[in-house]
């Protein structure tokens, strides 16, 4: 199989980025959350000047599992907090850490990153929604 291949790979070359990336990938195509979260944090310890896409990564798979958990949305915003931090000007990491915030019940902290959002990406397709979603959250 691919993930094998990319095993194998690994086997031979521990620092191997691109095929710690495309695990994380097979692992979360078949489900499996956990080896996915533990190649792309092997990711982040190799590279970590581009891990805010990882950690945006490991955001994206906890999120998207079916019956997220009160621990698994912690986990995702601190995931999503990870690579604002690492990259303040990334918008989309921005924007799923606003949802996510709205979803978890944190207004305020959903505000601030929907505007952080719409400050590095005024006219992107989602930003009419997001200025929606700012006046239903009031001030």
């Amino acid at each position: 199989t691919q993930a094998s291949a990319y095993e194998a790979m690994v086997a031979v070359d521990p620092a191997h980025t691109e095929a710690w990336v495309a695990l994380g990938g097979l692992y979360a195509e078949k489900g499996d959350d956990a080896r996915s979260e533990a190649a792309y944090r092997k990711v982040v310890e190799l590279d970590p000047a581009h891990s805010y896409r990882t950690f945006f990564n490991i955001g994206a798979l906890i999120e998207n599992r079916e019956n997220l958990t009160e621990q698994d949305t912690k986990r995702a915003l601190e995931a999503y907090g990870k690579a604002v931090e690492i990259k303040p000007d990334y918008a989309q990491a921005w924007y799923r850490l606003a949802l996510l915030r709205v979803r978890s019940g944190d207004r305020k902290g959903a505000r601030a990153a929907f505007e952080k959002f719409l400050a590095l990406e005024p006219d992107g397709p989602e930003s009419a929604g997001v200025r929606a979603m700012l006046k239903s959250l009031g001030g």
